[in-house]
């Protein structure tokens, strides 16, 4: 009865339906699924480690040497990065030797990965890629905007005869924008000094949406106006925080 049911382990050639032999046909599969989740989600680990070494982000670091452009908001994506990065799934001890020998009295490995969460796993892994680099995204559009304002690009009239003023004024939208800050960060250092001198007096506030409160939460059609009037006074009341009494000031809100 030993030898029918429980068999050898490793089993014998012939051996089919003990014990022994469907531990190591499940080894087997565990074995792959392990190594395949392991490997993907190391990949999605260096993914978020390289983001803050990119050319992406050395523009957005660049872009926050503007002083009409902040605030700073890389040192807390860098942030942002390790701690996704940390909870990343790992294994321990991805051996093959460890996960046979642990497969023999359980049906998981110590780091816990089983047939019924490893797509979940591999989808928290890519998700916090997607999610880190579409914030970088966000932050590099949201910087560059400002720089398509009229106002903005009014004043930086005064400095066309500068070769990235005039590369900045003959941008359009936010993609053209973008390339030409991205091989300006990586070639001319200097050319923030320049952007900064016609923009000095430039001051922004970001303002959250989600801080606006409106006195009416459901809104009828006849009760629009009243609350386009209250998000006018909202706003009113944040950029009158940054005007100053000066006429070269450009007082500026950012809504995120």
């Amino acid at each position: 009865m030993k030898t029918e049911l429980i068999g050898k382990t490793p089993p014998e050639a012939n051996e089919i339906g003990t014990l022994g032999a469907l531990i190591y046909e499940y080894t087997t599969f565990y074995s792959t699924l392990h190594d395949n989740v392991v490997s993907k989600t190391e990949e999605c680990k260096k993914s978020i480690e390289n983001i803050t070494e990119s050319d992406d982000f050395k523009a957005l670091k660049y872009l926050e040497g503007v002083t009409a452009l902040q605030p700073i908001v890389s040192q807390q994506m860098e942030e942002q990065c390790k701690q996704l990065a940390q909870k990343i799934y790992k294994c321990p001890n991805s051996s093959r030797a460890s996960i046979e020998e642990q497969l023999r009295r359980s049906p998981y490995h110590e780091c816990e990965l089983s047939f019924g969460n490893a797509d979940e796993i591999l989808k928290d892994a890519e998700s916090a890629v997607a999610l880190l680099q579409n914030a970088l995204d966000e932050s590099i559009d949201s910087k560059l905007g400002i720089l398509l304002s009229p106002k903005i690009k009014e004043r930086l009239q005064h400095g066309i005869s500068e070769k990235i003023i005039s590369d900045i004024l003959a941008c359009d939208d936010v993609s053209k924008l973008r390339i030409v800050i991205m091989n300006t960060c990586l070639t001319d250092q200097s050319a923030i000094e320049i952007i900064n001198r016609y923009l000095k007096r430039v001051v922004v506030k970001n303002v959250k949406m989600s801080e606006f409160k409106p006195s009416i939460k459901t809104i009828e059609k006849d009760q629009i106006p009243t609350v386009v009037k209250e998000f006018e006074q909202y706003m009113r009341n944040s950029i009158s925080e940054i005007e100053e009494d000066k006429d070269d000031v450009l007082p500026m809100l950012q809504l995120n």
